[in-house]
């Protein structure tokens, strides 16, 4: 029996004299306890020093994910951006971090100024046949604020669509947060990709390494994988 539970058993096993309520012993309990309680807790297994300390290039699909997922799904618990489709976004991308902009720390493609400046790069879009062009692409100061800048595109909050009057551009796709193929679709529709083929490429992502564990609300419709 652990030894709290002793010294409760001896306390109230103690007799009393009238009119004396039971205390317990709780001086006597006090006195015996320590200072400060060793509360364990499960460490994640990938924190964002291990996402930091990656120098970028092409990693296996589990790697990308260990690394990325802890951010992503912390991420998610604030802003409601599902984990899920920011991963598979992350890896569609970068091609599993192959393609980060060079050294711009930019895990999405997301164009414009970013915090770090902008790297001007040659990209294919589609109007609808591929048609290469520069663009200028955000670059970042590490990982972490590229994951939070993505997020900020989707909750109303970047100040590049605000500037054009377009805050609200991806806030339809938010009503489908805990819809993952779903939000996926929404934000295509709302005009994130030219590629029509983008929100079916990020959904078999999801599907294949199973994606949908990060999100961290309970309720997230989870398809079941495909069969083989």
């Amino acid at each position: 029996m652990p030894r709290l539970a002793l010294l409760l058993a001896f306390a109230l096993a103690a007799p009393l004299h009238a009119g004396e309520l039971p205390t317990l012993g709780l001086l006597n309990i006090a006195s015996t306890m320590p200072d400060t309680l060793s509360v364990k807790t499960t460490a994640p297994q990938t924190t964002y020093a291990d996402l930091e300390a990656w120098p970028g290039g092409a990693l296996p699909p589990a790697e990308f994910i260990k690394l990325v997922g802890p951010v992503a799904r912390e991420i998610a618990s604030r802003t409601g951006v599902p984990a899920s489709v920011q991963i598979a976004q992350a890896a569609l991308e970068t091609g599993w971090g192959s393609s980060s902009i060079g050294d711009a720390h930019n895990l999405f493609g997301m164009k414009s100024v970013g915090p770090a400046g902008s790297v001007t790069k040659q990209t294919t879009e589609y109007y609808p046949g591929p048609a290469c062009e520069l663009a200028a692409f955000r670059a970042y100061h590490n990982w972490h604020e590229s994951l939070e800048d993505h997020a900020r595109l989707f909750t109303g909050q970047d100040p590049h669509l605000i500037s054009l009057g377009k805050g609200d551009l991806y806030l339809p796709a938010m009503a489908y947060s805990h819809d993952p193929d779903n939000y996926a679709r929404m934000i295509a529709a709302c005009g994130y990709a030219t590629d029509s083929s983008y929100p079916d490429e990020l959904i078999q992502i999801m599907q294949k390494y199973g994606l949908y564990q990060w999100d961290p609300w309970p309720d997230s419709c989870t398809p079941p994988p495909p069969n083989p």
